[in-house]
C-alpha cells in the first residue's frame, strides 16, 4: 500500500506542476479583489460592485442590460427599466438599512439582505417585509435574502417539508418564523438566492454580454473568481479534479492509496497549524512581551473554534481569541468573548461586530485559503497577522489584562 500512496502523490504532483504551469500563461490568479484583501466585505466590496452593475447609471456605461439579466435570472417581470432606481445602504428610520434597494417607483421595489459572514440582527427580515408591506407604494414587492448557499437546500428532497403555495421547506419557515416572517402572506414576499447559483449565473451571463469591452469583462472575471472563491466552486479545479477521477477511477488500489491520504492529511494538516500558531506565540513573546504562558493553544480537532486563546487576567469568563470560525477550513477572526455574561465595558473597534457574548472581527490577514501552508513560510508571511494580534491586546491592558 506505501508504494501504492507514493504513486499516487507522484501522479498528483505531476498535474499540479502542469497546473502552476497553465497559470503562468494565463495569470488568472492575479485578481484586484484578493491582491486588496477586500473580497470578504459584504458591503463595501460585494453590494457596492453588485448595485453598480445592476445600475443603469452605473459607471459600466451599458444601461438596463445587467438590470434585465438579474431580473430574468430571478424571475421578476414587468419591472419599469425606464425608471429603474438603485440604491446601496439605504437608511429607513424604524425599519433599517437595505444593503441594495431596486425601485421602479410604480411596479416593483426589491431589496436585498445580503450576508456573506455575517449573522442577521433580530427579527431583521420581519422588519423588511414590514417596510415593503406598511411603506412600499409599488404594485408588486419582494425581499431578497442573498446568502453564499442555501443551508436548507439540504430539505428539499423531503416533500413533507414542503409547504403548498410557498415552495420552501419547512426547516426554512421555522427559520424566518425566528425572523419575524410569520405569515404566508409575508413568506410569499421573500425569496432566497445565493451566490453559489444565482449570482454566479448571472455574473457568468454579464461577461457574455461585455465580451467586446474589455474592461468590464475582465473586472467581471475576476469578481467571478472570488465568487467561485468564497463558494468553493472554483473553475480551474474541474480539469485538475477530472485528472485525479480518471487515475483514481484505473485502479482499485488507487481508491485505497487515495483513502489512506486522506486520513493523513487531516492528522498532518493539524499539527502543521499548531506549528504556525506556536511561531506566533514565540514571536508575541519577543516582539511584544506578551507571555507564551498566557496564550492556550485550543486546536483539538476540526470540530470546534480553533487558535489562540488570551485568557483575560481580570475576569475568569472573558478572553481574547484569534481563532477560525467553526473549524480549521473556516476563516480566521479576532474577537472577545464573554462567556460569563458580565456587563463589562469593553472597547468596540469601528467595524467589529457584537453578538452572541462576542465583539470580533474577520482578520485583515489573507493567507490564500490554507492555514496550513504558513508552516512552510519564514515569520515574514505572519508579520502582518502578529501586529494585527498584538495591536488589540494592547488596547485591552488595563481592561482585561
Amino acid at each position: 500500500m506505501e508504494n501504492e500512496q507514493i504513486k499516487l502523490l507522484e501522479h498528483l504532483q505531476g498535474v499540479i506542476k502542469f497546473e502552476s504551469e497553465r497559470k503562468k500563461i494565463t495569470a488568472e490568479d492575479f485578481n484586484i479583489f484578493n491582491i486588496l484583501g477586500i473580497s470578504h466585505m459584504e458591503v463595501s466590496t460585494h453590494s457596492r460592485f453588485i448595485s453598480n452593475l445592476l445600475d443603469p447609471c452605473g459607471s459600466h456605461y451599458q444601461g438596463n442590460i445587467f438590470l434585465e439579466l438579474f431580473m430574468r435570472k430571478i424571475g421578476i417581470e414587468d419591472f419599469n427599466y425606464a425608471s429603474a432606481s438603485i440604491e446601496v445602504e439605504k437608511y429607513v428610520q424604524g425599519y433599517g438599512r437595505f444593503d441594495i434597494f431596486i425601485t421602479d417607483g410604480k411596479d416593483w421595489t426589491i431589496l436585498i439582505e445580503n450576508k456573506i459572514y455575517a449573522g442577521l440582527q433580530e427579527e431583521q427580515l420581519g422588519r423588511y417585509i414590514k417596510y415593503l408591506k406598511e411603506t412600499s407604494k409599488t404594485k408588486n414587492k419582494k425581499l431578497l435574502y442573498l446568502t453564499l448557499a442555501n443551508e436548507f437546500d439540504n430539505d428539499s428532497h423531503c416533500n413533507e417539508d414542503y409547504s403548498p403555495g410557498i415552495g420552501i421547506s419547512q426547516r426554512e419557515i421555522e427559520f424566518l418564523k425566528s425572523q419575524g416572517v410569520n405569515t404566508v402572506e409575508d413568506i410569499k414576499l421573500y425569496k432566497h438566492i445565493t451566490y453559489s447559483n444565482d449570482i454566479l449565473d448571472w455574473l457568468i451571463d454579464a461577461k457574455k454580454e461585455a465580451v467586446s469591452l474589455p474592461r468590464i469583462r475582465e473586472v467581471i472575471e475576476q469578481y467571478i473568481q472570488i465568487i467561485r472563491e468564497l463558494t468553493n466552486k472554483p473553475e480551474d479545479m474541474d480539469m485538475v479534479m477530472n485528472e485525479i477521477k480518471d487515475y483514481i477511477k484505473k485502479d482499485k488500489k488507487h481508491y485505497n492509496a487515495l483513502t489512506e491520504c486522506y486520513k493523513a492529511y487531516n492528522n498532518i494538516r493539524t499539527v502543521l497549524i499548531k506549528e504556525v500558531f506556536e511561531k506566533i506565540k514565540s514571536e508575541l513573546e519577543k516582539k511584544y512581551n506578551i507571555e507564551k504562558e498566557n496564550i492556550n493553544n485550543s486546536i483539538a480537532g476540526n470540530t470546534t473554534e480553533e487558535g489562540l486563546i488570551f485568557q483575560s487576567t481580570k475576569y475568569k469568563n472573558v478572553s481574547l481569541q484569534c481563532v477560525f470560525k467553526g473549524n480549521l477550513k473556516e476563516k480566521l477572526f479576532i474577537g472577545i468573548l464573554n462567556e460569563g455574561k458580565e456587563q463589562l465595558q469593553l472597547p468596540k473597534p469601528d467595524g467589529w461586530k457584537d453578538e452572541n457574548g462576542w465583539i470580533w472581527k474577520y482578520c485583515d490577514f489573507n493567507y490564500n485559503g490554507d492555514f496550513a501552508l504558513l508552516y512552510f513560510e519564514d515569520h515574514e508571511k505572519l508579520k502582518q497577522l502578529i501586529e494585527e494580534i498584538a495591536k488589540v491586546y494592547k488596547q485591552l491592558i488595563g481592561t482585561l489584562f
